[in-house]
């Protein structure tokens, strides 16, 4: 060896049988290390079945000729455009002899420089430079509407339009908004941005004038390797007219702790809807009232904020309930079209366009305009109450046993009224029974007294009986209290009645646990709150047997009670609550969702619901899989030839190696699972719903702990391995669906956003259901995936489905839809229970879905066991729903075309020898249904083939394993 570059020369003497003497010159010429590139201008091409991202990429090679190791580093060369370009690995060794290819990628946007240089750096050896360049394709792009209409758009108020871009090429489209502030208040997002292959991007428009106008804006979309797209903007900024059905509110008398009401109407009679504002910050004695779904919530206490639509009227109240006597003399303040902190809307930074721009038309010009505040003027007097009322709220509870036995008048069904006169004149009391409402009208609530006189400090004592009907319910009554004959409510005296039976409430309310494979128990722990129980009671369980078909039924639930079946009762009369664990083990593919009935000594019984899913399929148990990455394996049973996901505890060899198969004879316990991070929250979805209770309890308070688990459940804190598992499944389910889920190329989707947003063509915009927008036959839905991949429609639904225009019949109908599609692939097998059509709405629409569900059932008089998710927790759930709704997809339609005779492909008789025997029985894996195993042979065979190819001149060590 030597360390200089050049020629080298030396001469060896040698003698033989020490008398014959020569000599050996050794000449050699050393060099330095050197690297060769398989090109020096390097192009990358647009890829058609490629994502956006992922749309400009090839390979270069580097080659090693010498007889030593190179060591090299690329080095980008950034210039005044930038650089687009990257390259991987960046840095490395090339063995002697060898080459190694390294993966150049352009990240492509609508400025991004499509000329790009690279050093390759060798240590110790030349600089060798690299150029990139970039081939853009022809692209198609279009507007779907080429013109937005702002029509009466109201001043200082914000609204929003959506253009929507269609790519209708062959290649990703780029583009950039030419001037995103068109018009003074108007901007347009994003600025940049990609179409890609047969999807749609929208660009959102929002408007913010403070002037008065009319304009006709032309907003120019520059597309790259495209002509110009023009999208044209128009319409009129208006003025509200607001008027109050009042000029002034008078309060002349109101007693310290009664409420008067003044009614009014606010009536829009302008073009636009408006946002008024009622400042009552200063007044906390006075609120407004009107209706809720036109309130906005107020940041800012006290300050009412409702918005009207054009040529409508709104009818409100403003009431006053006094704290102390006092006179008031104030101007109330009427804001329109102001933000809540009563500041300016416009805070946007515009750039108006210059005078007489051929693109921003503004006839006449803009007019500057302030909207006044109205004042109302306010009066009110305050007068020290005359009457006395003590426990002015009252609450009645009977239990129902009593009842039946005819155990009705005690202390708990029997409250006193207290009224006395404190002023120094005679009063006049009337309870006004008519007006109290159903439950005293039907005799529910009784009184000893209705009416009366009072002299000057004169106490009376009126009773009331609660006497409910055989029956469990709460009943409620408003009885107003009349002062000398006056019209006007003196007090309302509220009464409150309880039927309670024995119940018994579960946390969490449904229970969901996490799908397991084969042979794999789960389970999770529920609490049990009794009420109602007069003594200690017994609970009996009833498990109902599931059904795997031809008339094999087996129960594969079962219910520990580690502290007893007993409900006791304490010296206090409260129930004790606790805890039964509910565990879930299967042999065969099942899912469902059953009822467990808890039944009392009385024979009560009490369902709770579970939905259990246990099959031998990657596509169904991922998420068990997320959870259980380190302490459990897939292997592979020597004896037996079958493929089983277990712990792996007594194995001496967890993965298959080839040539020991006669050697390995370990056994293990495929019913056992250790524990792990999640283990205890194996249940799903609904396990922590019941923190979330519409009507929450005590107990339900209690068990704050489990909601930290609800989160972790449906994704894991993103610094876990389980949480980076999910996110590479919804990946791979994005990508394949957009790629090969729809007919005439792809589709890009987002989970859930996409799936959620396009859900119909055909949207009705009026309630006249004649008048229709027709969204474009390039929407695709997911029906028209389930069309394309199933080669059927959905019962009831058309390719072309239109929703209604009222947003209750809209969820409604949606939740059907939803509905429609679960039912149908569960009959074609999917697995998946704990997917509830609400959970794939949008966060509005479920919203509205569990407003009319508590509507429903007010009106039937059924209890309330209505649950309402978080937003955020919802958005987690609807995205894990969508997942498993298009993996179940996949694994029904998709994968279950994969033939068995491709298991029968010939091969030699050295691999029959290396490769693993795999059983054909549908059962000799837990984990992997006979498609997948299918798979996993074929690609074990084809790996086989290839290996000892690609890996023939490896001489560091033998070629790679078999798999």
């Amino acid at each position: 060896e030597t360390d200089k570059l050049g020629n080298f020369q030396k001469s060896f003497m040698y003698t033989i049988n020490h008398h014959h003497t020569g000599h050996v010159l050794v000449v050699a010429k050393t060099i330095p290390v050197a690297l060769e590139l398989s090109t020096r201008e390097l192009t990358l091409y647009p890829t058609f079945s490629f994502l956006a991202e992922n749309g400009f990429r090839t390979t270069v090679t580097l080659y090693n000729r010498k007889n030593y190791p190179a060591q090299f580093i690329w080095k980008p060369i950034i210039k005044d455009k930038g650089m687009a370009f990257s390259i991987c690995p960046g840095k490395g060794t090339v063995e002697a002899y060898k080459d190694l290819e390294c993966e150049v990628v352009w990240h492509p946007s609508f400025s991004s420089p499509v000329t790009g240089e690279f050093d390759l750096h060798v240590h110790q050896g030349k600089t060798l430079r690299l150029k990139c360049f970039t081939k853009l394709g022809p692209t198609s792009v279009q507007f779907r509407e080429k013109r937005i209409t702002f029509n009466h758009a109201p001043i200082h108020l914000t609204t929003s339009k959506t253009a929507i871009l269609q790519n209708l090429g062959h290649n990703h489209a780029y583009f950039q908004i030419v001037d995103a502030n068109p018009l003074p208040g108007m901007i347009i997002t994003p600025f940049q941005g990609v179409v890609p292959v047969g999807g749609r991007t929208e660009l959102k428009i929002c408007f913010t004038p403070n002037a008065l106008m009319k304009f006709d804006s032309r907003v120019e979309v520059a597309v790259r390797n495209a002509k110009s797209l023009e999208l044209r903007i128009g319409g009129s900024v208006e003025v509200p007219d607001i008027q109050l059905s009042v000029d002034s509110f008078v309060f002349p008398g109101v007693y310290v702790g009664c409420t008067q009401k003044m009614p009014f109407f606010v009536e829009n009679k302008g073009k636009t809807h408006a946002r008024v504002t009622f400042d009552l910050s200063h007044h906390d004695d006075f609120t407004l009232h009107f209706q809720p779904d036109t309130c906005r919530s107020p940041s800012v206490p006290h300050l009412y904020t409702m918005d009207i639509d054009a040529q409508s009227t709104l009818e409100c109240s403003l009431n006053f309930t006094p704290k102390e006597v006092a006179a008031y003399d104030f101007n109330l303040l009427v804001h329109v079209n102001v933000s809540e902190t009563l500041a300016s809307s416009d805070n946007t930074v515009t750039n108006p366009s210059p005078a007489g721009s051929a693109k921003h038309l503004i006839v006449p010009r803009p007019q500057m305009l302030t909207i006044p505040t109205q004042l109302c003027k306010v009066q009110a007097t305050v007068l020290q109450p005359p009457l006395e009322l003590y426990y002015q709220d009252l609450t009645f509870q009977c239990n129902l046993r009593t009842i039946q036995l005819g155990i009705v008048h005690d202390s708990n069904s029997i409250k006193k009224l207290h009224l006395s006169n404190i002023s120094k004149q005679q009063l006049m009391w009337k309870l006004d029974l008519n007006a109290a409402g159903k439950a005293v009208d039907d005799g529910f609530f009784k009184f000893s007294l209705q009416s009366g006189i009072l002299i000057p400090g004169q106490h009376i004592v009126v009773i009331i009986s609660f006497c409910p009907p055989s029956c469990h319910g709460t009943y409620t009554a408003e009885v107003p209290l009349l002062l000398n004959n006056d019209t006007s409510v003196y007090r309302i005296v509220s009464l409150s009645g309880c039927v309670n039976s024995p119940k018994i409430n579960f946390v969490p309310p449904i229970l969901i646990l996490t799908p397991v494979p084969l042979n794999i128990k789960t389970g999770a722990d529920v609490r049990i709150i009794p009420q109602g129980y007069l003594r200690k009671t017994a609970l009996q369980v009833e498990i109902p047997a599931c059904d795997y078909g031809h008339n094999d039924r087996l129960n594969p639930l079962s219910v520990e009670l580690p502290n007893g079946n007993f409900i006791d009762v304490t010296l206090e009369g409260k129930n004790i609550d606790f805890v039964c664990r509910v565990n879930f083990c299967s042999s065969k593919p099942l899912s469902c969702m059953k009822n467990i009935y808890f039944v009392d000594d009385q024979k009560n019984r009490f369902p709770f619901q579970v939905a259990a899913t246990a099959e031998n399929c990657l596509l169904t148990v991922y998420p068990y899989l997320a959870c259980h990455l380190k302490d459990q394996q897939i292997i592979l049973k020597s004896d037996s030839n079958k493929i089983i996901y277990s712990n792996g505890e007594n194995l001496q060899h967890p993965c298959y190696i080839p040539g020991t198969c006669s050697q390995t004879n370990s056994t293990s316990n495929c019913g056992t699972i250790t524990n792990s991070d999640y283990e205890n929250s194996a249940a799903e979805f609904e396990k922590e719903v019941g923190n979330e209770r519409l009507k929450k309890n005590e107990a339900t308070s209690q068990d704050g702990t489990n909601l930290c688990y609800f989160d972790h459940c449906i994704f894991p804190t993103e610094s876990t391995e389980a949480y980076v598992f999910l996110q590479k499944v919804i990946t791979a389910v994005q990508n394949w669906f957009t790629l090969f889920g729809w007919f005439k190329g792809p589709n890009p989707i987002s989970i859930p956003c996409t799936l959620k947003r396009d859900i119909c063509k055909i949207q009705m915009t009026s309630c006249d259901e004649k008048v229709k927008q027709n969204l474009g036959k390039d929407t695709k839905t997911i029906y028209d995936m389930l069309l394309h991949l199933s080669g059927q429609l959905l019962p009831g639904i058309s390719s072309s489905q239109s929703l209604p225009f009222d947003p209750t019949q809209r969820v409604v109908q949606l939740h059907w839809q939803h509905s429609t599609m679960i039912t149908f692939l569960k009959c074609q097998g999917a697995s998946f229970p704990h997917v509830l059509p609400e959970f794939l709405l949008d966060l509005d629409d479920y919203k509205r879905w569990t407003n009319l569900q508590s509507m429903w059932k007010f009106e039937k008089s059924e209890p309330e066991d209505i649950y309402i998710l978080d937003d955020c927790i919802f958005e987690a759930v609807s995205k894990r729903s969508w997942t498993d709704v298009l993996l179940q997809i996949y694994k029904i339609f998709v994968l279950q075309r994969v033939s068995t005779v491709e298991v029968n492909t010939s091969s030699s008789p050295e691999d029959e020898q290396i490769l693993p025997k795999i059983s054909i029985d549908p059962l000799s894996s837990n984990i992997y249904s006979p498609p997948e195993r299918i798979l996993l042979a074929w690609m074990n065979r084809h790996y086989e083939k290839i290996r000892k190819i690609l890996w023939k001149d490896c001489l560091k060590a033998a070629p790679h394993p078999s798999r």
